[in-house]
């Protein structure tokens, strides 16, 4: 089932309908949201989102309200920033990708995008609770690093079981746990980027079709480019989970994880 967390994490799910932060309706604000992969996760977290994005994808964005605007000068607004309990952003950052044709063919260079700085700007003056996600060489703070093993999500590919190797960073204002290890002895990696049916760098290849790998990342409504933009919801409805505990004053502190997320392994 798409979007199902991974049965291999050590999970513990709570009934948020019977949060008083699930009654009054806690709300996620989904910057630079693409086609929603980020924003399907919260959503399935319990929160109410809504996304901004300057393109409307044509595979739609169902995570929930969708608007079509610069990002750049909503959040110049910071006091509607701050009617948000929470707000996530996936700047672009096309210099740190793995693809190489996108930043070229968007804006017309990779040093030229770089929409960070500018971004995490905002929510800091904000002062609501953020999550800034990007590709793990990004120029952001690595608070937590998400691995699709960290979840059981993969495909078979072949007769193989291949696990999905999509590693993103994120740069957080509440320190967070992870929901597991890293693991990529379980098997052969498998990603969704570039091209189908490739060969990846170090190892693995990119899935043969689009069907496997919307079974890999977990995501039903997307097509291929879209797809290739996006992070699993697996990722932000652990991460949206985290923080519901968080703001009813119910989240452990940080495991040890947390801290190994800092090291050498993960840059």
């Amino acid at each position: 089932m798409a979007g199902v967390l991974g049965a291999n994490a050590p999970i513990v799910l709570l009934d948020y309908r019977q949060s008083n932060l699930y009654a009054r309706g806690v709300r996620c604000l989904d910057l630079y949201c693409g086609a929603g992969g980020a924003g399907a996760g919260y959503a399935r977290a319990g929160w109410d989102v809504t996304g901004i994005d300057q393109i409307a994808r044509a595979c739609g964005y169902p995570a929930g309200r969708f608007i079509k605007g610069n990002v750049l000068s909503w959040i110049k607004d910071v006091d509607w920033l701050r009617t948000f309990d929470f707000i996530h952003a996936s700047p672009p950052c096309q210099g740190h990708t793995r693809s190489t044709t996108l930043g070229w063919a968007q804006w017309g260079g990779y040093e030229a995008v770089n929409l960070i700085p500018e971004t995490r700007d905002a929510l800091v003056a904000s002062g609501v609770p953020y999550a800034i996600e990007n590709v793990e060489h990004a120029p952001l703070r690595h608070d937590l690093v998400l691995c699709g093993t960290m979840f059981g999500l993969g495909v078979e590919m072949r007769g193989t079981w291949r696990h999905l190797r999509r590693h993103r960073a994120f740069e957080l204002a509440v320190r967070l746990p992870l929901p597991g290890d890293c693991n990529h002895s379980v098997g052969r990696a498998v990603g969704v980027y570039a091209a189908k049916g490739d060969s990846v760098p170090g190892g693995g290849e990119t899935v043969d079709t689009l069907e496997q790998g919307q079974t890999a990342m977990g995501i039903d409504w997307m097509n291929w480019r879209a797809l290739t933009e996006a992070i699993p919801p697996a990722y932000t409805e652990w991460i949206g989970r985290k923080m519901l505990e968080h703001l009813d004053g119910t989240l452990s502190p940080a495991n040890p994880w947390w801290v190994q997320s800092q090291g050498s392994r993960y840059r």
